[in-house]
C-alpha cells in the first residue's frame, strides 16, 4: 500500500514531466516503461532504506515485531538490503519454493535471506 501511494505520485510527476499520457502507440509504450522502472526504484529503496535503517523492517515488520539482520544479528547495510530484495527473484523465479526455505533451514531463512546472509529476528 506504502509503495503503490508513493508510485502513484511518482508516476504523476513523471507523467507531467512526460507532457501527459502520449497519443502515439510509441510514445505509450515509452511512457509504459518510464513509469514501470519508476515503480521498480520505488520498491527497491523502500525496501531497501527501511530495512537498512535504525529498525531494521519495514512499517509492515515492525508491526509483527520482526526485524532483518544479518548473521551476527546487526544491523544490514544498504548494499545487503539491496542484494536481498534483489534475491527475492530468485526466491519467486523457481515457483516460490525459496519462500518455503524457513521450513527446512536451522535459522529458518528464505532462500533471498541465504543469498545475502540475512535472517529475520523476532
Amino acid at each position: 500500500p506504502i509503495q503503490a501511494i508513493i508510485g502513484a505520485i511518482l508516476g504523476g510527476i513523471m507523467g507531467a514531466m512526460m507532457g501527459g499520457v502520449p497519443q502515439t502507440e510509441e510514445g505509450l509504450l515509452q511512457f509504459q516503461l518510464v513509469i514501470q522502472v519508476g515503480v521498480v526504484i520505488v520498491v527497491w529503496l523502500y525496501y531497501a532504506l527501511q530495512e537498512s535503517g535504525g529498525h531494521g523492517a519495514t512499517f509492515g515488520k515492525r508491526a509483527l515485531g520482526i526485524a532483518v539482520t544479518d548473521l551476527n544479528g546487526d544491523g544490514i547495510t544498504f548494499w545487503r538490503a539491496t542484494a536481498r530484495h534483489f534475491s527475492k527473484i530468485i526466491s519467486a523465479a523457481i515457483c516460490g519454493i525459496g519462500y518455503l526455505f524457513p521450513f527446512f533451514t536451522q535459522r529458518k531463512q528464505a532462500l533471498h535471506d541465504i543469498i545475502a546472509g540475512c535472517m529475520i529476528i523476532k
